[in-house]
């Protein structure tokens, strides 16, 4: 049996990891816009609550999580190197 069969007859019983891990992620990539001081800086004339952000970047990141904690699993998935 191939992979592909593998992932899509437990597509169902992965649906919780991935929710879990996306949350995990975006608090992640949310919470390092934020500089450690807690201001933010003003760039281009925005108010002082927005933050220029490469979407791509964040994406990837966020992408690249959940799929290894598809194919990985906990705890493995969560080594950063």
């Amino acid at each position: 049996m191939t992979n592909r069969n593998r992932l899509t007859q437990n597509f169902v019983s992965l649906i919780p990891d991935t929710v879990d891990e996306l949350k995990a992620a975006l608090k992640d990539e949310v919470d390092s816009l934020v500089p450690e001081n807690g201001h933010l800086i003003m760039n281009f004339n925005l108010p002082i609550d927005w933050v220029p952000v490469v979407v791509f970047e964040k994406t990837l990141k966020i992408v690249a999580r959940i799929s290894h904690r598809v194919f990985v699993g906990l705890p493995l998935c969560t080594l950063r190197l």
